[in-house]
């Protein structure tokens, strides 16, 4: 989630770019939480942070003005 967070600060800086290809590591892509790390937070609060930091994230890179892509690669 800091990764991702980061790229998108990178991202609001960016003025040359055009579009954006996002890939998962090692050839894996989610859609969603980790479930080991849903089950790892003590409280309903702690989730609603991780719920609302997820959301403020998505929502600074859904706003930039370019086209994204997303590579799924099969193994």
């Amino acid at each position: 989630m800091l990764q991702l967070l980061e790229k998108v600060i990178e991202l609001e800086n960016w003025t040359e770019g055009k579009g954006l290809i996002v890939r998962g590591a090692k050839n894996t892509f989610s859609s969603g939480s980790d479930l080991n790390a849903v089950k790892s937070l003590g409280t309903p609060e702690d989730g609603m942070a991780v719920c609302m930091f997820m959301q403020n994230t998505l929502t600074r890179f859904m706003s930039r003005m370019c086209s994204e892509v997303v590579c799924i690669q099969r193994r």
